[in-house]
């Protein structure tokens, strides 16, 4: 995912924007709240969380409290980029992607999770106009 976002900034003439891609939660650790830290084509940031199932895109995942505060407090630049039917042992699968619209699309529900996790179950996965259904890798192509 990282390399897709740096390539579509290069694409729209960015690449000094490709060049400040980060995979923070690499780099960092997961306690960022986001897992990509990039940049729309006018500059502006666009904090990512991948989050990545085996099961169809309607396949509930988790979001710790942290990602959940993270993308309260960063709405408008907050974006999930929703991978889904991953084969892992040919590392592909589909992907979408909501932008700032995570509310209005799903439903978070408090998880037992001793790391106070939500449990998100996505309410209608079609209702996001950004939907990417794409092979991941060719999303490094398509995003």
């Amino acid at each position: 995912m990282v390399e897709s976002e740096r390539n579509a900034l290069i694409k729209c003439g960015r690449s000094d924007l490709a060049e400040m891609v980060r995979h923070v939660a690499k780099l960092e650790g997961d306690g960022a709240g986001y897992d990509i830290k990039s940049y729309t084509p006018e500059g502006e940031e666009k904090f990512i969380d991948v989050k990545t199932t085996q099961g169809d895109r309607s396949t509930a995942f988790y979001l710790s409290s942290n990602e959940v505060r993270f993308a309260a407090d960063h709405a408008d630049s907050c974006y999930l980029y929703r991978a889904f039917e991953f084969d892992q042992t040919t590392s592909s699968g589909k992907v979408f992607v909501y932008s700032r619209e995570l509310n209005r699309v799903s439903q978070f529900c408090p998880s037992n999770s001793r790391r106070c996790r939500h449990l998100i179950k996505v309410i209608d996965p079609k209702a996001s106009p950004s939907l990417h259904d794409v092979s991941l890798r060719k999303v490094v192509h398509c995003l």
